[in-house]
């Protein structure tokens, strides 16, 4: 039953992923971006909770790992947000392939139209 919670609790972030996208529309920053602050938070928040996580006794404490680690799943929720906004948002010609950016054999090539 413990690792049918942690799991859910690892992917619960990812399903409200629509949730984010109009406030990553709507907050932005002038120096950064509509885009590049969003992308630079997270991963600096996805930073601090794996930091957080190395000081713990998960053995013991399996609800505080469970939390940590919905912690950054829901900042790298966030960042899959902005980084595929940022990605519709420029022309063609500077898109980046989903290839290149999730690795080779990670995903699937996309038919571009």
């Amino acid at each position: 039953a413990a690792i049918g919670a942690f799991t859910a609790a690892i992917y619960l972030p990812w399903a409200f992923k629509w949730a984010v996208g109009p406030f990553i529309d709507l907050i932005y920053s002038s120096y950064l971006g509509r885009r590049r602050g969003w992308i630079l938070g997270t991963q600096l928040l996805m930073a601090a909770g794996i930091l957080a996580a190395l000081r713990g006794d998960f053995r013991s404490e399996l609800w505080l790992f469970t939390m940590i680690m919905m912690f950054v799943n829901g900042f790298a929720a966030a960042q899959d947000v902005a980084q595929h906004s940022a990605s519709t948002t420029q022309p063609p010609s500077q898109r980046v392939s989903s290839e290149l950016r999730a690795g080779p054999g990670f995903t699937a090539p996309a038919p571009r139209g």
